[in-house]
């Protein structure tokens, strides 16, 4: 229900939420409310084509190219089990790359606080794993 409501409000703009995300120069908060309202849509199966359509794979890859923070790489990771809830989204998404990114993000220090790695890790993957 609330991701119909995004969607409604969104006005179908995903392609323009897609482009935001890809600017170099946002800031670590756009970066987690672009990722968040993008999570939230892919709740929607009309809004989960559309992020397909827009590129959404390639713009999440993008993103997690960059600097991360831990709530951005949570939302991504459940878009991303999201997404992989219709299986017609699966082959994009392990061709894309999508799942090999968030696992280097994981293992690399990308994140920062070694200490937070491990609690890191079970976040993202208890994410995923709710998600589906």
């Amino acid at each position: 229900m609330v991701s119909k409501l995004i969607s409604k409000m969104m006005g179908g703009n995903i392609a323009e939420l897609m482009a935001t995300l890809q600017q170099t120069n946002l800031s670590e908060g756009a970066q987690e409310k672009v990722l968040s309202l993008i999570s939230s849509m892919a709740m929607d199966s009309s809004s989960m084509d559309e992020i397909m359509k827009s590129g959404g794979v390639s713009s999440m890859i993008g993103a997690m190219e960059s600097q991360m923070s831990r709530r951005a790489l949570e939302e991504t990771a459940r878009t991303v089990a999201r997404l992989a809830s219709s299986p017609k989204n699966i082959p994009e998404l392990v061709a894309g790359g999508a799942l090999g990114q968030i696992c280097k993000i994981l293992t690399s220090d990308q994140l920062g606080n070694a200490s937070d790695d491990n609690d890191l890790a079970a976040d993202v993957v208890a994410s995923m794993v709710v998600a589906l």
